[in-house]
C-alpha cells in the first residue's frame, strides 16, 4: 500500500506480558497509569493480535511465552515451537524419537566410557511450559538403562503451575522413576534460585554450589521437605537448596544434560557449569566436565558452546533479512536481562548481521534490586533509541522492553504496575522524538501475563501467562497514516505490516499479512 508521504524512521517496541483483558479485576496494565500507552492507543490506529497456542505455533491451548511470540514476530510466520517437537520425539510420535537421538547417545558414552555421572537438570512440572517432569523421567529411565549413574536435580516450579503443588508432582516423578535402578533424586530447590532470569548472583551462587559442592542443609527425604517449606509460607518457586542425604556433588569426568523445552533462564547457572561464566561469586569451584548437553537451544553465545539435543532450524526470510534486502539500516535494541528475544530471532541462526544491521544489550544497572526497583535499562533503551533518531542512522529500530513480563512472573501486581509505569515512560520519550522528527512508532505485545494476575484460594497473584490477546497499536505521521486502519490478526502479522510501511514487499517465506487497511469497515473482521 504507496504513501506519499514517509513514515521514517520506524520504531517497533515489543512489550513483553503486556496483554488484553477489558476486566480490570487483578489486571496489573489496567491498573496501573499509562498515559503514554493509552493516549497512542486512542488517537493512532489499534487492534489486536492472537498470541498464544497455535497462532503461534504452540499446542492448541498453551499460553504464550517470550520465545515464541518473538519468533512469531522476527519470522513473520508461525514456527513449530519446540515444545511441540520435544513432545512428539517422546511420545514416539514423529521423525525423531528421544531414545535414537544422536546427541543423547553421544552423552551417554562420554560419560560411561570415563566412569562418570550424568547429573540430570529438569522442572518438577506438569505444566510444559518451561518444562516437563515426564521429560525429566523419561530421559532419566533411558540412561539408567544404559548403565551409568544418573543424578537428578529437581527444581520446583510454582509459576506455571500451582503454588504449592510441587510436592505432589515430585511424589509422583519418584514413583514415575522407582524402575530406574541407576537413577536416584540427589538434590531438590526452587526455579527462582535455578533458573533466575535476573541473573541475580546470590541466587544462582546457592544454586551452583548445592550442585557443584553439594553445599546445601542435608535432608533425608525431598517431599517431607518440600512441605515443611510450605508450613513456613514458601511457594515452590522459593523453596531454598537442599541436598538428599549422601551426595557429594559434581565430580571430575561427570556430564550434564539439562532438561527444559525453555532455556533461557537456565543461562546463568549453565555459563556457571560449562566454565563461560564466572563461578567466583558463588564460591563454588569449577568442575572439569566430560560433557554438558541441553534437551533445547540457549540463547547466544552459549548456543555456540553447548550441543543441544534439538536443534534449531535456521529461518530465512525473516524481518532482518527483508529490512537488508531493502537497504533499511536496523538497529535492535534490548536489555541484556533477556537476551534471547532479540539476539536469536532476529539472527535466525546466522552467524552474523546483515549489512546494515546492529544489535546492541544494554546492561541492567539495577537488576539486583528489580524486585523493588524494576527500571532494567528502559530508560536507556529509550534514550539510545532517541539518539539513533536523532542521530538518522537506523532507518528501522526494534526495541524490547522485558520489564513487565519479568515482573508478573514474580507474582507482584504492585512489582507489575510499576514495570508498566516504567516502560510508558520510555515510550513517551520514544514518542516525543518521533513526532518531533516526523516518525512512527508501532507497539505491539510479545505474550499475555501481567493482564490477568487474579488472587487464588491462598490470596497469592497469578503469575502465569496467558491466552490472551496482545495490543497493536501504530502511530504515525498523520498525512501517512490517513484513511487508514489496522484490521485484526496474529502475531506473525506484525512484521509484513512494518515492511508495508517502508513500502518494502515481505519475502515469500512469510505467511503473516500486512494488516494495513485503507477503510474502517475492513477493520471489523474476524481473526
Amino acid at each position: 500500500m504507496a504513501r506519499a508521504t514517509s513514515t521514517e524512521p520506524v520504531v517497533l517496541a515489543i512489550l513483553d506480558g503486556w496483554g488484553n483483558r477489558a476486566d480490570t479485576d487483578g489486571n496489573a496494565i489496567a491498573n496501573a497509569k499509562t498515559p503514554i500507552f493509552d493516549r497512542l492507543a486512542a488517537r493512532g490506529m489499534r487492534t489486536m493480535l492472537a498470541a498464544s497456542g497455535e497462532a503461534v505455533g504452540l499446542g492448541a491451548d498453551q499460553p504464550g511465552n517470550v520465545e515464541a511470540g518473538h519468533r512469531a514476530i522476527g519470522a513473520g510466520r508461525t514456527e513449530q515451537q519446540f515444545a511441540v517437537r520435544v513432545n512428539a520425539a517422546f511420545a514416539g510420535d514423529g521423525p525423531e524419537p528421544i531414545a535414537e537421538n544422536r546427541e543423547l547417545q553421544d552423552l551417554i558414552l562420554k560419560a560411561r566410557s570415563v566412569g562418570g555421572a550424568i547429573h540430570l537438570v529438569g522442572l518438577i512440572s506438569p505444566a510444559g511450559v518451561e518444562g516437563h517432569q515426564y521429560h525429566l523421567a523419561v530421559l532419566a529411565a533411558l540412561m539408567s538403562h544404559e548403565g551409568v549413574q544418573v543424578w537428578i536435580h529437581a527444581i520446583l516450579d510454582g509459576e506455571d503451575a500451582g503454588a504449592q503443588t510441587g510436592a505432589d508432582c515430585l511424589g509422583e516423578f519418584l514413583h514415575d522413576i522407582e524402575g530406574a535402578d541407576n537413577a536416584q533424586l540427589v538434590s531438590v530447590m526452587g526455579r527462582k534460585y535455578a533458573f533466575d532470569r535476573l541473573q541475580r548472583e546470590g541466587q544462582t551462587g546457592l544454586a551452583l554450589k548445592t550442585i557443584v559442592e553439594a553445599g546445601a542443609v542435608s535432608v533425608d527425604y525431598a517431599v517431607p521437605y518440600v512441605t515443611e517449606c510450605y508450613e513456613k509460607g514458601l511457594c515452590d518457586a522459593d523453596i531454598p537448596p537442599a541436598i538428599l542425604t549422601g551426595y557429594g556433588g559434581l565430580r571430575q569426568d561427570d556430564a550434564l544434560l539439562l532438561a527444559l523445552l525453555r532455556a533461557d533462564g537456565a543461562a546463568p547457572l549453565m555459563a556457571a557449569l560449562s566454565g563461560t561464566g564466572e563461578t567466583s561469586a558463588s564460591g563454588a569451584a569449577p568442575v572439569e566436565l566430560s560433557a554438558i548437553c541441553s534437551l533445547t537451544p540457549l540463547a547466544y553465545p552459549l548456543r555456540d558452546q553447548i550441543p543441544t539435543l534439538f536443534e534449531e532450524a535456521r529461518l530465512n526470510g525473516t524481518l532482518s533479512e527483508a529490512l537488508a534486502t531493502a537497504g533499511k539500516r536496523q538497529l535492535y535494541l534490548c536489555d541484556e536481562a533477556s537476551p534471547y528475544a532479540l539476539g536469536t530471532y532476529q539472527l535466525g541462526g546466522r552467524p552474523a548481521a546483515f549489512e546494515g544491521e546492529s544489535h546492541l544489550a544494554l546492561p541492567s544497572p539495577k537488576r539486583q534490586q528489580f524486585e523493588k526497583k524494576p527500571e532494567l535499562a528502559a530508560l536507556d533503551l529509550a534514550n539510545e533509541t532517541v539518539s539513533a533518531v536523532k542521530a538518522g542512522n537506523a532507518d528501522a529500530i526494534i526495541v524490547h522492553f522485558p520489564n513487565v513480563g519479568l515482573a508478573a512472573r514474580t507474582g507482584d501486581p504492585a512489582l507489575v504496575k510499576k514495570a508498566a509505569e516504567i516502560v510508558d515512560k520510555a515510550l513517551g520519550k520514544i514518542t516525543a522524538i518521533l513526532e518531533k522528527r516526523g516518525g512512527t512508532l508501532m507497539i505491539t505485545g510479545s505474550h499475555g501475563n501481567a493482564e490477568d494476575m487474579r488472587v487464588d484460594e491462598m490470596g497469592k497473584a497469578n503469575p502465569r501467562n496467558t491466552r490472551a490477546a496482545v495490543p497493536f497499536v501504530i502511530d504515525g505521521p498523520p498525512a501517512a497514516m490517513a484513511n487508514l486502519a489496522l484490521k485484526p490478526g496474529r502475531l506473525e502479522d506484525v512484521a509484513p505490516t512494518f515492511l508495508a510501511l517502508f513500502n518494502a514487499p515481505p519475502p515469500q517465506e512469510m505467511t503473516g499479512a500486512s494488516l494495513l487497511v485503507s477503510n474502517e469497515a475492513e477493520a471489523h473482521e474476524a481473526v
